[in-house]
């Protein structure tokens, strides 16, 4: 069973208010409503900013481009809390189906001299099902690596073609993914442009991760991110994230070609 068969079926099961499963497709980046998150959970994220500026300012968790946390569980309070609220309004919203945490990553974006890795155009070459939802964890404006994305002339956000759809169609992407030329091209009509998400701490937005994006070098200041990354399943879990399926950068950032190796297994 291939990605999208496996999401329909998550489709099938799920007995909840349902989007139409051709706006998922069609309309990759979502903003999420500001004023989603409680009381509680803003209090939440803001220890947990507050806690990541001072770590992050010290130089800690070197990654090369990017400073890291490794341990998400140290955040799991916050992180918690973001996902109790975020995923029932996906499921509802977006996808029409239960869904779970495979992936956390916690980063502050380095102030860098060469364009390299996810500064450029490009696409993550998971199946089209899989979503990630950036939280920025301070203010960002244009200065400070704002999110981009390539948008359509419906300002609607463009996906790339996916070469990893399932078992018996798993190939990587050409060029690694990398879509410097063909965007650039893109850009020169009157048919697409780029589009910057900037807002105050705590704008949150999901996207489909080959919606063709890039991250932008530090001009002055810094960005401090929660990317939390979800995955349809037909089963509802007993939580969203968990130390038993939920992983960091201690494993690889390709999913198992095989969508039903999920939440319900231990992790190999």
């Amino acid at each position: 069973m291939d990605y999208k068969s496996y999401f329909l079926k998550s489709r099938d099961q799920y007995k909840k208010r349902k989007p139409t499963i051709e706006s998922f497709y069609s309309n990759p980046v979502r903003l999420i409503p500001k004023n989603l998150f409680t009381y509680e959970t803003i209090e939440n994220l803001e220890k947990m900013s507050n806690d990541l500026k001072k770590e992050f300012d010290r130089g800690k968790n070197d990654m090369g481009n990017i400073h890291g946390i490794k341990n998400i569980f140290k955040y799991k309070k916050s992180i918690e809390s973001v996902c109790n609220e975020l995923l029932p309004y996906l499921e509802e919203n977006m996808f029409g189906c239960y869904l779970y945490v495979d992936k956390v990553y916690i980063y502050r974006t380095k102030n860098i001299e060469i364009k390299e890795d996810s500064y450029l155009w490009h696409h993550d070459n998971n199946p089209n099902e899989i979503v990630k939802i950036i939280v920025y964890l301070n203010n960002v404006n244009i200065n400070n690596s704002p999110f981009e994305y390539l948008v359509d002339d419906c300002d609607r956000g463009v996906l790339a073609k996916c070469t990893r759809l399932g078992p018996n169609n798993w190939v990587p992407a050409p060029n690694d993914g990398r879509l410097e030329e063909e965007v650039n091209r893109l850009l020169k009509t009157n048919n697409f442009r780029s589009q910057k998400i900037i807002g105050e701490k705590f704008t949150t937005f999901a996207f489909s991760n080959n919606t063709i994006h890039r991250a932008n070098p530090i001009i002055k200041g810094y960005r401090d991110v929660l990317n939390i990354r979800v995955r349809p399943t037909i089963n509802k879990p007993p939580q969203f994230y968990s130390p038993k399926w939920t992983t960091s950068y201690e494993t690889s950032g390709a999913v198992n070609p095989d969508p039903t190796k999920n939440w319900e297994l231990p992790i190999t």
